[in-house]
């Protein structure tokens, strides 16, 4: 004779799920409710170490410092926050004309435009807004037809 298995009431099926589904999403809930932090480098209050102390600033990001600040720092001066900030506002307000004027200047090469050299005795605030540009561009007053 063969091996044979227990039979199994197929009836009882549904209801063992019904219980053993439930009882399965509670456990794993609780599991993970009580099992010990994943963050080893908590703040420890008895060695004043870990992230998250007191003092330690977590939102804060790392820049680069403007060079007569990281002088200044450097020699022993106090430096506060605020002048901090103000000398990157600064370097960033200088960064962005640069910047412009970069885009200004390639604009310009891409659309065939010449520019003309002023000397610098000349103050360029005071020129009118197309007085370097040499020629015509597209368009213009001269060139538009009445319809």
């Amino acid at each position: 004779m063969g091996f044979t298995l227990p039979a199994f009431d197929t009836a009882l099926i549904p209801p063992l799920l019904f219980f053993a589904v439930p009882i399965f999403l509670a456990s794993s809930r609780l599991y993970y409710f009580f099992k010990p932090d994943p963050k080893p480098d908590a703040y420890n209050p008895e060695t004043g170490l870990g992230r998250g102390a007191p003092g330690f600033l977590t939102g804060s990001r790392k820049v680069a410092l403007p060079l007569h600040i990281a002088a200044r720092i450097k020699m022993g001066e106090e430096v506060t926050p605020e002048e901090i900030t103000e000398a990157l506002e600064e370097q960033r307000l200088k960064e962005e004309e640069e910047e412009r004027k970069r885009l200004l200047a390639e604009e310009r090469e891409r659309s065939g435009a010449k520019t003309m050299k002023i000397p610098d005795s000349v103050d360029e605030d005071w020129l009118p807004a197309g007085a370097t540009s040499v020629g015509g561009g597209r368009g213009g007053a001269a060139r538009r037809r009445k319809k």
